[in-house]
């Protein structure tokens, strides 16, 4: 539990389980019809029953006020009298008609689509988070024990003629191509400024490394010659490197492969970009 790479494992399994939970519940709810599920606003157009008379009074007041209006614009001659036109508005028929709520003639429903709606729950949201994590947190695992952890390894440690043992691309390198397998697979978008939760999650990890080792600080020194806060300005030069450098160029990158995908996926997918009021995009 002590090592960064037991964290990176638990990130990433989080967010491989929560993520799975959530397309199967959202994938059931779809199944079922629920409209929660629409990423946009439906909206049902039915016809509704207006009488004749309505309408012909409605009209005629219409024709009658612009009458006023006209008059009222025209210089009116002192030898000539006022005319006023009174219509009359009680000789309609009470006779139904059916006329639609838009003013259209529709003889069925027509569903509309008028705008998207925003559906990222809490729990989406925390996967999204664990997601931004699990890509850095992978690949800075990846990054340190190849680059600096596993040359300083004795050759008694190394445990293979060739150099790096099958348990050690397991442990420190898999996790890294489940992560980039993600990015290339799935649909979660990326900003820029979630770098920050992956900065959080390193600062995290910091406190808990100095509170274990604080503990006992000859024997708690989880990585020798590198993390070692027996040597507190060498630590402190490598904890500002890897959160506040590396960290944000990661999340640049990461980035930009989302970008990428998103690329490639619209010229694949041959999207039309001219929308239906009567489909809708789910």
């Amino acid at each position: 539990m002590a090592y960064l790479t037991t964290w990176a494992y638990i990130i990433l399994m989080l967010h491989f389980n929560i993520a799975a939970v959530i397309t199967v519940y959202w994938k059931c709810r779809s199944c079922r019809g629920d409209p929660e599920v629409s990423n946009y606003i439906n909206v049902v157009a039915r016809p509704r029953k207006h009488k004749k008379s309505d309408q012909k009074q409605q009209q005629q007041q219409q024709q009658q006020q612009q009458l006023q209006q006209q008059q009222q614009q025209q210089p009116q001659q002192e030898d000539q009298p006022t005319v006023t036109v009174q219509l009359n508005t009680n000789n309609a028929p009470d006779e139904d008609t059916e006329q639609p709520v838009f003013g259209t003639q529709l003889s069925m429903e027509t569903t509309m689509c008028v705008g998207k709606v925003d559906q990222t729950t809490w729990y989406m949201k925390l996967s999204w988070m664990f997601y931004n994590v699990s890509f850095v947190s992978a690949i800075v695992v990846t990054l340190v024990f190849f680059g600096a952890v596993y040359p300083n390894l004795s050759p008694e440690d190394k445990k293979s003629s060739l150099g790096i043992s099958f348990e050690d691309l397991s442990i420190h390198g898999l996790n890294t191509l489940l992560v980039l397998m993600e990015v290339a697979l799935s649909s979660f978008p990326v900003r820029l400024v979630h770098a920050l939760y992956p900065m959080l999650y390193g600062l995290l990890y910091m406190v808990f490394n100095i509170s274990y080792w604080s503990y006992d600080p000859k024997r708690n020194v989880i990585y020798e010659g590198m993390l070692d806060w027996n040597h507190p300005l060498k630590c402190l030069i490598l904890v500002v490197l890897l959160v506040f450098v590396v960290t944000p160029i990661l999340q640049i990158t990461h980035f930009l492969f989302y970008k990428l995908r998103s690329l490639v996926f619209g010229r694949s997918a041959r999207l039309d970009s001219t929308s239906s009021f009567s489909t809708c995009d789910v």
